[in-house]
């Protein structure tokens, strides 16, 4: 990138350093400067996977990377209002089927695993802990009094 430049979706971009053989020289070309304190030199973590149905092959939504790269062939994940079952996940596209509206675990909460499939019980347990802290808060303010 620095010397031979780069590809962008709006064409080629240019070095960002020349080196003159002739003189033995390395030089910033212009621009470089500002680019280099602009940018700080961050390479952007920022992936999505392209989601596919098969056998179609058509185009269904985009997946985080994290999410993608955890995920197993078989794993069922919602997008949209349907289910989908990973049955192959590739170079930058995971290739789905119809999960036939079984239950899906939620591309969003990426690292719970099993426990956001019980949406219903992680639902009566966070309601619980709410009334017991709620509680809690009543009495230490009564006993403040």
């Amino acid at each position: 990138m620095l010397a031979t430049g780069y590809a962008t979706k709006r064409g080629r971009r240019a070095a960002l350093v020349h080196y003159d053989a002739v003189h033995r020289k390395l030089r910033p070309r212009a621009g470089s400067r500002m680019t280099a304190i602009l940018s700080g030199g961050a390479i952007p973590e920022v992936f999505d996977y392209r989601v596919r149905l098969e056998p179609e092959g058509a185009f269904i939504g985009t997946l985080n990377e994290d999410f993608a790269i955890e995920s197993l062939p078989g794993d069922i994940f919602q997008l949209g209002n349907t289910s989908w079952r990973i049955l192959q996940i590739g170079n930058g596209v995971v290739r789905v089927a119809d999960a036939q509206g079984q239950p899906a675990f939620d591309a969003f909460l990426a690292g719970r695993g099993a426990v956001a499939q019980r949406r219903d019980e992680r639902g009566r347990v966070e309601a619980a802990r709410r009334r017991r802290r709620a509680a809690a808060r009543a009495g230490a303010a009564a006993k403040g009094r």
